[in-house]
C-alpha cells in the first residue's frame, strides 16, 4: 500500500507531537503493509504555516531517522493545502507545493460549507499552472454529505479524490461511512490515505476490516499513487453520482 495522506512530521501541525510518536506511526504503517508514505502537513494560513521548502527539509530528517532505525518504508513530501481564495498566490510565493514535486496537489476544502463555483474558479487558476488538484477526503465535507451529487462539478473538472481509510469503517461517523462507501462503489476515488495524526485513535495502521473492503480497489490505488509520485499521467474517470430521487416529489 501507499499511504498518500499523513501527518507524520512532528511539531509542525496537529499531527505527530514528537520523534518517538513519528517512529511509532511509521512502525504501525509497516505493520499493515504500507511501503511508501507521503507526509502531508497542513498548510492553513493563520494556523499552520510550515512552508513547502521546510516540509522538504523535515522529510529529509525523517528519511535519515528511518535509515538509522532500519525501517522498511519510504517517505515522500507534500502538503494538505487548506483552500482559500488566494491559493494561487500561496503557490506563486512558494509557500505551498505538490506531492513529491509532481503536478498533483492535495487540497482540503472547508468542512462545513463552500461555494462550488468559487472553488472551481480559483482552482482553475492553479490548473493553468499545470497543477492537478487532489481533493482530500471528500466524504467528510458536509455539503457532499447533504448532496452527494455535488461532487460531480469537481469530477467534470478532472480533479482526483483521496479516500480516508478510516471513513469506510465508521471512524468519522455513520454519515461519512455511508458516503465513503457510495463514492467508493461508484469509482470516485483514485488514492487512499490514513490521514493519521498520531499513534493513538487516528493512527497510520489501516485495519484488516478496511483492507478487506478495499481489496477490489487496492491495486488501482497503488498504481495511481505511484503514478502521482512519479509525476505521470493518471487516467481520469468520469463516474458521476446520480441524484437521489425525491419521494413523491415533496422532499
Amino acid at each position: 500500500m501507499i499511504d498518500m495522506h499523513s501527518h507524520i512530521i512532528y511539531g509542525v501541525d496537529d499531527g505527530s507531537k514528537n520523534k518517538e510518536m513519528t517512529l511509532e506511526m511509521l512502525k504501525l504503517s509497516i505493520g499493515c503493509g504500507v511501503k511508501k508514505i507521503v507526509a502531508t502537513p497542513h498548510y492553513m494560513k493563520g494556523r499552520f504555516v510550515v512552508e513547502y521548502g521546510e516540509v522538504k527539509d523535515k522529510v529529509n530528517e525523517l528519511r535519515q531517522m528511518v535509515s538509522e532505525e532500519k525501517l522498511d518504508i519510504e517517505i515522500y513530501y507534500g502538503q494538505e493545502v487548506y483552500y482559500r481564495e488566494n491559493i494561487l498566490e500561496y503557490y506563486e510565493e512558494g509557500a505551498i507545493g505538490t506531492i513529491n514535486d509532481s503536478r498533483y496537489m492535495l487540497i482540503e476544502l472547508p468542512m462545513r460549507e463552500f461555494d462550488v463555483n468559487n472553488v472551481i474558479d480559483n482552482l482553475y487558476e492553479l490548473t493553468l499552472k499545470g497543477i492537478v488538484p487532489i481533493i482530500a477526503h471528500p466524504e467528510r465535507y458536509i455539503p457532499f454529505i447533504k448532496k452527494p451529487s455535488l461532487i460531480n462539478d469537481f469530477i467534470k473538472e478532472g480533479y482526483l479524490f483521496q479516500l480516508n481509510a478510516g471513513s469506510i469503517v465508521g471512524d468519522f461517523g455513520k454519515e461519512v461511512k455511508k458516503l465513503a462507501l457510495n463514492y467508493l462503489g461508484n469509482g470516485v476515488y483514485y488514492i487512499c490515505g490514513s490521514d493519521a495524526h498520531s499513534d493513538g485513535r487516528r493512527n497510520t495502521h489501516i485495519s484488516k476490516e478496511c483492507l478487506e473492503i478495499l481489496s477490489n480497489y487496492k491495486d488501482e490505488f497503488i498504481k495511481n499513487g505511484q503514478l502521482i509520485l512519479d509525476d505521470k499521467e493518471v487516467k481520469r474517470k468520469i463516474n458521476l453520482i446520480k441524484e437521489r430521487k425525491k419521494l413523491f416529489g415533496i422532499f
